[in-house]
């Protein structure tokens, strides 16, 4: 027994002995070497490639974002605005005197216009502050039964002498609370002689409808709130009328707000931290706020399941590629095998220790270093050809359209971007880029472009037009960045997406901010863009300025009460169509409000404004024969001021231009008078 036991020790030390000898073998250390670099190159390839489609990804997240904030935002400041020009529209219609006659204040609000049927609540008060109407939901209540709060919104605006909106005011305790809107009331002297004030349900149709929020695809909450931080709205009831302390996220974002000054700005903010992305736009009118929380985890859930998925197939790649690699040169080093095994036996056959192996050159030295060298080259291409599959792979399964150019030549693209163009993969391999961006010409123009932004920046990104196969075109946003910027070759990744649909929305929303939609005039506030830039552009000569033209309709209350508002909507609408007619092509056409218009005439003396205000008189007052089934007075008044370099705003040109309109009203109607103060 004792004999076995040491035959056995001796057995498993010889297979130990063994083992260690192949372990260090070249042949081993060459297969170890090659394995790991391939898994090496893969694992650092991956990351790479993974964390920075991550970036992009939420890159474009946080652009999305914030382009939404800014859209209901805008969509909220003009929902705002309409209230308040109806709020302006109904203070229009009250006079001194009215608040002094009773009978004058009866008849008034028992006039069924839309502007009282707008408001929940209507309030009207005295110069002394004494409340003279009080009324909800159409009925008269109580003079005295007001809140506090309502009462010392409507005691601001007496010291402001202009509009306000209130915070949230609990009128009941159940009830849903209001929003105060007040509008000064200013005679023609220009001396304030009352206040009118319009309540609103916060959480109604007419100001914050419950179908407010449009998330989309992510997880995220809209939140409205004032610059006090009582927040207005959110997508959870419960958290209405809260402090947005209370808000994860945007309690942080809230308080480097008002630590960098509480400036309530239109264009959007983000903040990115380790749970949330709040992207914020304000509303400059009322002083609001809107808000837009995504969690992050939430957010990246879509990138985190693609890069789950190349991992899974990067893994396997790798996997594959090492152990083809393995066997590859466990074959290709038999030889070196076979050659010390005939060595041993040269050794056996009594050849002398020293003479047998050359420690450098010779036909040995030779073979083993064109072995190692040929080793050395095929451990490279099993790497090269993951980072290959793994480029592939995560190009196919890119959410966005995604190609690599080398030399302005195609020489990969995925599936997402051959889809967009409406190309198959091997009709655009090879392609001139020039290809996809219409014409040679085109793609110059783009290079030279690309060039400064690359060398100032490190990326290129802008929103062009790019063209499919079919010839149609699409907006597409562009991010470009250099990949060999060493290299001989100019190489670069390309990344694009659709967005032709956010694009089409942002342009109409762009036109309704600027313009009438009954008439399709530009609205007051564009025309006043247009004024302020017409006055701070240096002065032509004489017979090239600007004039500056107000229209208001005579007796067209009487067309609105006796035909009704649609025949009054009928006659802006001619109104509107004299006024293009008559304009030139350079001169810009307004509809301020109301029967109110106001017309920019370039390249102007005063005989031409004159002349052209003449014939717009005339034609206004030949459209009564336009409509024979009403019989109504159609007039205007036309004042009109030659601008030269003693405006030195908009306010005074408005003012002189105002001012001749109301003389025109004053001598009669229907008649058109200069201002002459620029004479004096």
């Amino acid at each position: 027994m004792q004999h076995v036991s040491v035959f056995q020790r001796i057995k498993r030390s010889a297979t130990w002995s063994a083992m260690c000898k192949k372990l260090g073998t070249l042949k081993f250390r060459v297969v170890l070497v090659a394995v790991g670099s391939s898994l090496v190159t893969g694992l650092i390839s991956t990351t790479y490639v993974t964390q920075e489609t991550q970036k992009e990804a939420m890159r474009q997240l946080v652009h999305q974002q914030s382009d939404d904030v800014e859209v209901i935002a805008g969509v909220l400041g003009s929902k705002v605005e309409q209230i308040q020009r109806v709020l302006r529209l109904l203070g229009q219609g009250i006079r001194s005197e009215t608040l002094g006659s009773p009978a004058q204040l009866k008849a008034f609000l028992a006039a069924d216009s839309e502007a009282l049927r707008y408001f929940d609540t209507i309030q009207i008060a005295q110069l002394d502050g004494k409340l003279v109407a009080n009324r909800s939901l159409g009925k008269p209540l109580q003079l005295d039964d007001i809140t506090a709060a309502q009462r010392e919104v409507i005691e601001r605006t007496f010291k402001a002498r202009s509009g306000l909106v209130s915070p949230p005011i609990k009128i009941a305790k159940d009830d849903v609370p209001l929003v105060v809107f007040t509008m000064p009331l200013i005679g023609s002297d220009g001396r304030l002689f009352g206040v009118v004030a319009g309540g609103l349900k916060l959480h109604g149709q007419g100001l914050l409808p419950t179908s407010l929020d449009v998330a989309g695809s992510f997880e995220s909450t809209l939140v409205v709130y004032n610059r006090s931080g009582t927040v207005l709205f959110h997508s959870d009831p419960r958290f209405q009328l809260q402090h947005v302390s209370n808000l994860p996220g945007l309690a942080q974002m809230h308080q480097a707000w008002l630590d960098d000054g509480a400036n309530i700005m239109a264009e959007s903010r983000t903040q990115v931290d380790d749970r949330h992305i709040v992207s914020t736009a304000g509303m400059p009118a009322p002083q609001w706020l809107v808000a837009r929380i995504t969690p992050k985890q939430v957010a990246l859930a879509p990138m985190k399941a693609v890069e789950r998925r190349s991992w899974l197939i990067t893994g396997s790649t790798m996997a594959v590629c090492a152990a083809l690699a393995a066997l590859l040169i466990v074959r290709m080093t038999n030889p070196i095998v076979q050659l010390r095994n005939r060595a041993a036996l040269i050794h056996a056959d009594t050849l002398a220790p020293h003479a047998g192996w050359p420690q450098a050159g010779g036909e040995i030295g030779e073979l083993t270093a064109a072995l190692r060298a040929a080793a050395i080259e095929r451990s490279r291409l099993p790497a090269q050809q993951a980072m290959v599959e793994q480029l592939r792979a995560i190009l196919n399964y890119a959410p966005v359209g995604i190609f690599m150019a080398r030399n302005s030549r195609l020489e990969l693209i995925g599936k997402q971007a051959c889809h967009m163009l409406g190309y198959d993969t091997d009709e655009l391999i090879g392609n001139h880029t020039a290809s996809i961006f219409g014409s040679q010409e085109a793609f110059v123009e783009l290079q030279e472009s690309m060039a400064l932004q690359l060398s100032a920046d490190g990326f290129f990104d802008t929103e062009m037009l790019l063209h499919r196969k079919d010839g149609s075109e699409f907006w597409a946003h562009v991010v470009a960045r250099s990949i060999s910027v060493d290299s001989e070759e100019l190489s670069h990744i390309w990344i694009f997406e659709d967005i032709t649909l956010a694009r089409r929305a942002q342009e109409a929303l762009a036109w309704k901010a600027t313009h009438d939609p009954l008439t399709r005039l530009v609205n007051r506030r564009e025309f006043e863009a247009r004024l302020t830039h017409a006055l701070t552009t240096v002065y032509p000569p004489v017979s090239e300025r600007l004039a500056l033209m107000f229209i208001d309709l005579d007796y067209f209350k009487e067309v609105n009460d006796g035909a009704g508002h649609a025949a009054g909507d009928a006659v802006l609408l001619r109104v509107a169509h004299v006024l293009e007619a008559y304009a030139g092509s350079g001169d810009t056409v307004c509809r301020l409000g109301g029967d109110e218009f106001a017309v920019i005439l370039t390249g102007s003396t005063a005989r031409r404004a004159k002349l052209t205000a003449e014939k717009i008189r005339a034609a206004i007052f030949a459209l009564r024969s336009e409509f024979p089934e009403h019989a109504f007075q159609l007039s205007a008044s036309i004042g009109f001021v030659v601008l030269d370099a003693s405006f030195e705003n908009v306010a005074a040109a408005l003012s002189a231009a105002d001012k001749a309109c109301y003389d025109a009203k004053r001598g009669g109607r229907n008649c058109v008078v200069e201002h002459l103060a620029r004479l004096v």
